[in-house]
């Protein structure tokens, strides 16, 4: 049977007959037309799900009957984080659609030397809000558990001071350059210990300026380059965060034994959600 998956912010699965309301319940009855009787999964991207049933349709609300809670799987073992200079909405929109479904923890954003616009105030909390909706999509559709967070920072000088703070400890940093003293991944890969967590940076269209490289190798970040070839913005993301779960996460097979890690078997997935 096939299933839609939807986000529902803050369920805990404690009714055995949720109401939806707002806009998740116009989707389901007025957009999608769901009748009773139909398959849907419910998340709420803290590492859980469950099955349900539409039980009715009205004009501002569907009542689901709960199933059990989905099956659970691991996700990647690598914490990875994907820090991004500002670029173009609409790439910066596809780049985070995908960094969630190659299993990305966290989308950090900030303004560089060469971006075309800084977010501040009530502009900067409209784009994560959008952002966040962006993922919460890419979760339902590619069958995640957990939502990632979503933060902006002022400024390159901000980010570096944010990775001395909550972010992951000890992790490998990695900045993409276009060129430069640059090594490649692989190189990486033989000089190290394997890491549990990876801080994956790219710029803007424009790239790095000469002192933006300078600053974040001194900050910790070692370049890196993404073979020959000159790569548009997603395109390089796509690249550097594939061939990083390649080597250190789970599209090489490999599986974490920490149970936080879980996330959800990916059965049964047609739709995105809200």
């Amino acid at each position: 049977m096939t299933r839609r998956a939807f986000y529902v912010e803050g369920f805990d699965g404690s009714e055995a007959e949720p109401v939806l309301e707002g806009p998740l319940a116009h989707q389901l009855g007025h957009v999608l037309r769901l009748a009773p009787g139909a398959a849907v999964e419910l998340r709420n991207g803290c590492g859980q799900a469950w099955a349900a049933e539409v039980l009715r349709c009205g004009k501002k609300s569907v009542t689901l009957r709960l199933g059990q809670p989905l099956a659970a799987i691991l996700e990647s073992p690598l914490d990875l984080t994907l820090a991004l200079a500002y670029s173009r909405s609409d790439r910066m929109d596809l780049v985070l659609r995908q960094g969630v479904e190659l299993g990305i923890r966290r989308f950090v954003a900030f303004p560089s030397e060469r971006s075309q616009y800084g977010l501040t105030g009530e502009r900067e909390q409209r784009k994560l809000e959008r952002w966040r909706k962006i993922a919460q999509q890419a979760l339902c559709q590619c069958g995640r558990a957990m939502l990632p967070e979503i933060r902006c920072c002022d400024g390159l000088n901000r980010f570096l001071t944010a990775l001395e703070g909550d972010w992951p400890p000890n992790a490998l940093n990695i900045l993409a350059l276009e060129s430069g003293d640059r090594r490649s991944l692989k190189d990486l890969l033989g000089n190290q210990p394997l890491p549990a967590a990876i801080i994956a940076l790219v710029g803007c269209e424009g790239g790095w300026t000469e002192a933006e490289a300078d600053q974040l190798r001194t900050g910790g970040f070692r370049a890196v380059t993404l073979g020959p070839r000159i790569l548009r913005l997603e395109t390089a993301v796509t690249a550097l965060l594939s061939a990083v779960q390649l080597l250190w996460g789970d599209l090489g097979g490999s599986t974490a034994a920490n149970p936080a890690n879980c996330a959800l078997h990916p059965h049964d997935r047609s739709g995105t959600g809200s």
